[in-house]
């Protein structure tokens, strides 16, 4: 089945925007950012193959796990001493969780 590149970008913004949306924001931190990050995210969503399209289309952990590395890549290259500080936090809760468990 081929997709064309508007329902393929319609399919993926009303399945996963908003997850996509709050991952950004919790790397980010700042709404502007988010928006920008996401901006990006859905631009070069929308120019992959349609090989590629059909492939992930219903893939929502490759379009999550896409948008949260677009959202890291953006804090490192913009704010690196937030992109550290956000790493340290990520690297607690992990460790905390885990002693927890």
């Amino acid at each position: 089945m081929q997709t064309t590149a508007s329902s393929y970008f319609e399919h993926i913004y009303d399945r996963y925007s908003a997850v996509m949306y709050g991952c950004i924001v919790k790397i980010v931190k700042e709404k502007k950012y988010a928006d920008a990050v996401l901006h990006a995210v859905f631009i070069e969503l929308a120019t992959l193959s349609e090989e590629t399209k059909a492939e992930i289309k219903d893939s929502s952990f490759r379009h999550i796990k896409y948008a949260m590395q677009k959202a890291f890549s953006f804090l490192k290259e913009h704010h690196p001493a937030a992109y550290a500080r956000t790493i340290r936090e990520l690297s607690s809760n992990v460790l905390s969780t885990e002693k927890a468990s």
